[in-house]
């Protein structure tokens, strides 16, 4: 009798391995198969960047390797003169803050580009 009831636990034992390595495989399959494309996509995102690095400009120099050129970072603006919607509040600001530039802006009124 204890022969038979070995034979039935070390069956079940089986029975329950084999069940369980089936549901693991399924899985696996399921996984890689059937939803490939969202963990490709998936980690695409988690590892791929684009990262843009703009180098600086390289000096420039003469023959007898004086430098003749700078690189200095400074703010640049411009307007559209053709294009600004309140002109005189624009015109006002640069006469008080900038008069170089509304001299320039005032001398030729029909640009269509000016650097502030």
């Amino acid at each position: 009798m204890e022969h038979k009831n070995y034979k039935a636990r070390v069956t079940l034992l089986v029975f329950i391995f084999v069940v369980g390595y089936a549901v693991i495989v399924g899985r696996i399959l399921f996984i890689q198969i059937f939803q490939k494309d969202f963990f490709e996509e998936l980690a695409k995102n988690q590892y791929q960047t684009t990262v843009t690095i703009t180098p600086p400009r390289g000096l420039i120099f003469d023959r007898n390797w004086q430098q003749i050129a700078l690189n200095q970072d400074v703010p640049s603006f411009f307007i559209l003169p053709h294009k600004l919607k309140n002109s005189k509040r624009t015109k006002s600001f640069l006469q008080k803050e900038y008069p170089d530039v509304y001299q320039r802006l005032i001398k030729d009124s029909s640009k269509k580009f000016l650097w502030l």
